[in-house]
C-alpha cells in the first residue's frame, strides 16, 4: 500500500520516531459507544497494482497494529474521488521526499506568519503552494 496525504491532513505523525511519516487527518465522530464528537483519526492508502489484483482475485486487505492491545478501527473504500487518470503514480520515495517537502514549507510558513504577524504575499504562495503538493500527493491535482 502507497501512503497518500488524505484531503485535509492535518499532521503527519511517526517520523521523530524513525518511521517514514504518516499523514493523517484529525475528526470528530459520532461514534455509538463514545458519543458525539469523538476524537480520530483518518489515514489514506492507496494499493498498488498488484495489491489491487490480489483483492480482485479475493485476497484479505490486512492491517497491522504494533502492540498487545488494539485501539477500535475501521475500514473502508473512499468513493468520493476517483483516482488520477493518465498520471504515472508516484514511487514511495517520491511521495516521502514530498511528505518531508511539505513539512519544512509547513513549518516556514507558521514562523513567517509569527514572526510577521499577518499574513502576506509571501505566506499566501507559500500556502498555495503547500495547497498544490498536497492534491499532488492525493492524485487530485
Amino acid at each position: 500500500m502507497l501512503v497518500k496525504v488524505i484531503e485535509g491532513c492535518t499532521r503527519i505523525v511517526g517520523k521523530s520516531q524513525g518511521y517514514l511519516g504518516l499523514p493523517l487527518r484529525d475528526v470528530l465522530i459520532n461514534c455509538s459507544v463514545n458519543g458525539p464528537n469523538t476524537p480520530a483519526m483518518e489515514i489514506a492508502f492507496e494499493p498498488t497494482p498488484k495489491e489491487i489484483e490480489g483483492l480482485k482475485e479475493g485476497k484479505s486487505l490486512v492491517l497491522r497494529i504494533l502492540g498487545r492491545t488494539p485501539p477500535p478501527i475501521a475500514m473502508w473504500v473512499d468513493s468520493s474521488k476517483s483516482p488520477s487518470k493518465g498520471a504515472e503514480p508516484m514511487t514511495m520515495s517520491d511521495r516521502i521526499e514530498m511528505i518531508g517537502d511539505l513539512q519544512d514549507l509547513e513549518r516556514i510558513s507558521a514562523l513567517f506568519k509569527e514572526a510577521t504577524g499577518a499574513p502576506d504575499q509571501v505566506t499566501s504562495v507559500l500556502d498555495k503552494t503547500i495547497s498544490n503538493m498536497r492534491r499532488l500527493l492525493n492524485g487530485t491535482a
